[in-house]
């Protein structure tokens, strides 16, 4: 996902590529020359996935390295069909709840406030697939911690799913974000089969059959490009799955191929017949036979309720 934003600084274009980022408007009434871009700190996101629905948390922290108090617009791509639930940012160290506006709505209190020298964020799409949230005023050299929560329906083909999360991507002269973090739970009403992310380095644990946790976390982290993850489900006990991916179109692509067999919930159990053989000889008498002893209570308390066994004693002959 790649968006262009711009912004008007002494009657010129200044354009770069930002994505999930801040891009502050220059103080009025004096604007300063050039483009001042907030530093990301800190992100971390949160999903969780049930079948084919995503709830995504993110939360994020700016700083302005700056001496100026900046205005400016916080950009966030949403998947297609994606309903936001929540919007928050904090002021003076506490959460304050956004709203959810239409856009001539949003500009009118906008204006009303930034007239009252409060602090508003507004949140308004500018286009189909973007969040647009204009803030005022970010202080200097201070953090703007930024908390969005929305849901959206997977894609899927066939028994596979994909889930993908807009991330910082670095530009030159940007600082790599200071910690970075991913958690997704992923649940499934059918057998999980293949999990699988092309894009970034991940730890995979499966908690059962039908549940797994996907994630990674980083310092000094820099992205070059958006996280995707891939999943499979099958009602079989056996699977088979083929995953094919291409950067760029212009690139050749890669496949993964698993095969899996499922996973027992509890694996079906088989009854065991045991003899238990015990040396009752002189020789055994004392603390040998206690440790034997000892030896078969311990066995006998760990047999199924279906097993049988039977105990053979025997000195010099059994």
């Amino acid at each position: 996902m790649k968006y262009l934003l711009s912004l008007f600084a002494l009657l010129a274009i200044t354009s770069l590529s930002a994505q999930r980022l801040i891009i502050p408007e220059p103080p009025m009434p004096r604007p300063q020359p050039g483009l001042f871009e907030l530093e990301l700190q800190s992100y971390k996101a949160e999903v969780e996935i049930d079948q084919d629905v995503a709830v995504t948390t993110v939360e994020q922290d700016f700083y302005n390295p700056t001496s100026h108090q900046l205005q400016g617009y916080f950009m966030y791509p949403l998947p297609e069909g994606a309903n936001v639930q929540q919007f928050s940012m904090w002021i003076n160290g506490k959460e304050t709840k956004g709203e959810l506006l239409d856009a001539k709505k949003a500009r009118e209190i906008y204006e009303e406030i930034v007239r009252k020298a409060l602090d508003p964020a507004l949140l308004e799409y500018s286009k189909q697939g973007l969040l647009r949230l204009r803030i005022f005023p970010i202080q200097p050299r201070s953090v703007q911690k930024i908390k969005l929560v929305y849901q959206h329906q997977l894609s899927q083909e066939g028994n596979t799913y994909s889930y993908a999360l807009p991330l910082y991507h670095r530009h030159d002269g940007q600082k790599p974000i200071e910690r970075a973090a991913l958690a997704i739970d992923l649940k499934t009403r059918e057998s999980l089969k293949t999990i699988y992310c092309p894009t970034q380095e991940v730890e995979i644990i499966r908690k059962g059959d039908r549940r797994a946790t996907v994630g990674f976390e980083a310092e000094k982290a820099v992205f070059a490009s958006d996280f995707e993850l891939f999943f499979q489900t099958d009602p079989n006990l056996l699977g088979h799955s083929l995953l094919s991916y291409r950067p760029e179109s212009s690139e050749d692509g890669f496949f993964f191929l698993n095969l899996s067999s499922g996973l027992y919930d509890e694996a079906p159990l088989v009854a065991k017949d045991i003899a238990f053989v015990v040396d009752a000889s002189g020789s055994m008498s004392g603390e040998k036979m206690q440790q034997a002893k000892n030896a078969l209570t311990f066995c006998l308390e760990h047999l199924n309720p279906q097993d049988r066994f039977n105990l053979i004693r025997f000195s010099t002959e059994a």
